[in-house]
């Protein structure tokens, strides 16, 4: 009887850990990939007015070994993120420019980054410094993201998109040197 419970105990953990590798993780930003709609895993809310709901994020790494060093990325969560079916196909462009706005700021964060770590300061200053630093630029990206929705009228105000894409190409490029 024991030796039969331990099989059906590692099947059990078997099936969950394959039922997790199905799950999609984070999707970091990329140069040449765009979102598609097959990467939206969540359940579109019913009563929402708006079509879609992508979730980027912005992380930061802080790593303190001899000295302190860190890490910026832009993540798109594909489980918090959802599209209506019946969506124009205009909706997945104004959202793929959310992800390069939240990219955007990370390339920014990339450069402030390495402009701290030319100071010299105490690991303890450091950190705290990097902590600022992530949370003036997180506050930047949600006021830019506000105003990308509004000023696009969610990708509803054409001429305005354009000139948001245009805009978002061209700061991306000027923060090359920070891309990964």
């Amino acid at each position: 009887m024991k030796l039969y419970s331990h099989h059906i105990f590692i099947l059990l953990c078997f099936l969950i850990l394959l039922a997790s590798a199905t799950k999609i993780a984070k999707i970091q930003w990329k140069e040449n990939v765009k979102l598609q709609l097959t990467y939206y895993k969540g359940k579109p809310v019913v009563n929402s007015k708006f079509y879609a709901n992508t979730n980027t994020q912005l992380s930061i790494t802080i790593t303190k070994k001899q000295h302190v060093t860190a890490d910026a990325v832009a993540y798109f969560d594909p489980y918090k993120s959802w599209i209506r079916p019946s969506s124009p196909t205009s909706v997945i462009q104004h959202e793929q420019l959310h992800f390069d706005i939240t990219e955007i700021y990370a390339r920014e964060l990339r450069k402030q980054i390495k402009v701290l770590s030319l100071l010299k300061m105490k690991p303890e200053e450091h950190k705290a410094k990097l902590t600022n630093l992530y949370n003036t630029v997180a506050h930047q990206l949600r006021n830019d993201q506000a105003r990308y929705d509004v000023e696009s009228k969610h990708s509803l105000n054409i001429p305005m998109q354009k000139k948001w894409a245009d805009s978002v190409a061209i700061r991306l490029n000027l923060l090359k040197a920070y891309s990964k």
